[in-house]
């Protein structure tokens, strides 16, 4: 739907402050002249985990009902007004609401992968040292 220019636009968005493992997905209403303004806007908004390369999961051109309809959803969203942890814990069924971040749970596991294999090589590198003290030693005392 066009007014003056401008669409309107419905962004799913990856949010957070509910864990480093964890996001919950919002749907955003946007007013923009196009997509990648809209998916731009709501990057700026609170909670929106933005570091992330998939913060933003899709856009989407709605009509004006449906945006006025999200619109009013999101401002009945309890979780988008709290400004606590404990505010957040009063929210009734906010556990249902999360999701596993698949962006943090595989930094996690290349970093356990980069330690494994950290230990794996200084292992090789001390029994490679060793074979070539002994060796030395072998070829100085004759032996």
């Amino acid at each position: 739907m066009i007014d003056n220019g401008k669409k309107y636009f419905e962004v799913v968005a990856k949010c957070g402050h509910v864990g480093r493992r964890n996001c919950i997905m919002i749907h955003f209403a946007v007013v923009a002249s196009d997509g990648k303004h809209a998916a731009a806007e709501v990057k700026r908004y609170k909670r929106v985990k933005r570091d992330h390369k998939n913060c933003i999961q899709s856009v989407t051109e709605i009509s004006f009902a449906q945006f006025m309809t999200l619109r009013a959803k999101n401002d009945a969203d309890p979780y988008l007004h709290c400004k606590s942890k404990w505010q957040q814990k009063q929210i009734e069924g906010f556990e249902d609401r999360l999701e596993p971040d698949v962006y943090n749970l595989l930094r996690a596991i290349k970093k356990t992968d980069r330690q494994e294999s950290r230990k794996y090589r200084r292992k090789k590198l001390f029994y490679a040292e060793k074979a070539d003290f002994e060796e030395i030693e072998a070829y100085s005392f004759g032996g």
